[in-house]
């Protein structure tokens, strides 16, 4: 009986440890995922609309789901403390200094410079976000085939 206790601790254990890294991990990739998409819609804005930059970052912000940037009180003067307040106001797991590097450079110097910085930003942050993805994806195998490892460990030991 306690054998029995003991290996149905340690399965829940296991699962627990695993489901929260794999959250973690899911969470990471969300965030920079929506990282990836914020400076893609900047880019596209400066590329295309060749909007005022306050009003640029303000369109961005809108659509995304993870990210709580809330530039609303965003205004051209205070482009600089306004990225500062909504970058310190992010969680941990979306901050990211190739993310602030890139707001803050927007909206400053000439538009061949921002397009070029901006696309680095993307590309980094977007490869980030596909190897953060490659490793939820191993470690969501590694835990479940040791969950069904820890399954047998437990039916054996209950024999």
């Amino acid at each position: 009986m306690i054998k029995a206790v003991g290996a149905v601790l340690i399965i829940i254990c296991g699962a627990a440890f695993g489901l929260s890294k794999a959250l973690a991990l899911e969470t990471r990739t969300a965030y920079l995922y929506d990282m990836a998409q914020f400076i893609s819609f900047l880019h596209t804005d400066l590329c295309y609309k060749q909007s005022e930059s306050a009003t640029a970052l303000k369109k961005a912000s809108y659509g995304l789901k993870r990210l709580p940037l809330d530039l609303s009180t965003l205004d051209s003067k205070s482009l600089a403390r306004c990225v500062e307040a909504a970058y310190e106001r992010l969680p941990t797991e979306a901050k990211n200094e190739v993310f602030k590097t890139a707001l803050l450079q927007y909206g400053t110097g000439e538009t061949q410079a921002q397009k070029k910085h901006l696309e680095y930003a993307q590309t980094l942050l977007k490869n980030e976000a596909d190897a953060a993805n490659e490793k939820l994806a191993a470690d969501k195998k590694l835990y479940g085939a040791l969950g069904i490892f820890g399954g047998i460990v437990a039916a054996i030991l209950l024999i």
